[in-house]
């Protein structure tokens, strides 16, 4: 029988899902180290803020690295002629 599955929202629940095990990777988040419900708040800001500068400096790299290797590619068909 066929089943009915909204698909764009599976794929934002798995972003969602995604991010928290992001999270939870961080130790003190994990553990609910902090006391204060502020200062926890403050850690899992800083988290965030690095979970999202990793995936722009991941996004960033291979960009360059896309375009190194096209340079590179010229110079050796320009080599090879």
């Amino acid at each position: 029988f066929d089943r009915y599955c909204d698909w764009w929202l599976y794929k934002e629940r798995h972003l969602v899902e995604n991010y928290f095990l992001k999270l939870k990777a961080f130790r003190r988040i994990a553990t609910r180290y902090d006391k204060l419900a502020s200062t926890f708040l403050g850690i899992i800001c800083i988290a965030s803020i690095l979970i999202w500068l990793n995936k722009q400096l991941r996004m960033f790299f291979k960009h360059a690295l896309d375009q190194i290797m096209e340079i590179v590619q010229q110079s050796f068909d320009a080599q090879a002629e």
